[in-house]
Formats: C-alpha cells, sequence, structure tokens
C-alpha cells in the first residue's frame, strides 16, 4: 500500500470493525433488566456510535482518491458495505432512542 488513501481506507475499515467490537463490549455490560454500570452516562453510547458512523464514510472518500488498484475495489466495496450495514443501523438505534413511544 504506497498510496497514503490507500492506508487511510484501510485504517477506517479496521477502525470501524474494532470500534463495533467495542461498543459490543461496552454494551454487553448492560443487562436487560435495565441496570447499567453507566446509568448516569446515557451519553456514552452516542459517543460510541460517532467513529461508526463517521469512518466507513471517511474510508469511502479516501477510497475514491486512491490510485487504480485492486486495493480501491476492495476497500470501497468493504467500507461500502460497512456503511450500508453498521452505520445505518446505528443511525436507526439513535433515531429510535428519540422517537416517544
Amino acid at each position: 500500500m504506497k498510496n497514503i488513501y490507500t492506508s487511510i481506507s484501510f485504517y477506517c475499515f479496521l477502525g470501524t470493525i474494532g470500534w463495533t467490537l467495542l461498543a459490543y463490549m461496552v454494551g454487553s455490560l448492560y443487562s436487560p433488566t435495565g441496570n447499567s454500570y453507566f446509568s448516569r452516562y446515557e451519553w456514552l453510547g452516542y459517543l460510541f456510535f460517532a467513529p461508526l458512523i463517521i469512518t466507513p464514510i471517511l474510508g469511502v472518500v479516501f477510497g475514491f482518491k486512491e490510485e487504480k488498484s485492486v486495493f480501491k475495489i476492495i476497500f470501497l466495496f468493504g467500507n461500502t458495505i460497512l456503511f450500508l450495514t453498521i452505520s445505518l443501523l446505528s443511525i436507526g438505534l439513535i433515531v429510535y432512542d428519540f422517537i416517544p413511544q
């Protein structure tokens, strides 16, 4: 990966996967009964969602700036899939939190 944009796109891909695992581990501390280790820190969950939404978008943007190579197609496809799955689901969870029930 000689091009700087290729490296950034790759690290955005890995960063999104890493943040997803971290958010899952922190979310698993929340028990289904409503007791939470973060009971006064509800906003903490949104800090985990922000990188999940932003990094795949940055990966796609830097993927388009790459030179023409096989890595360009792989990282564009990978970051797009991550955006369409993880990012959109995160946005859906945030919207669901603010809809009155």
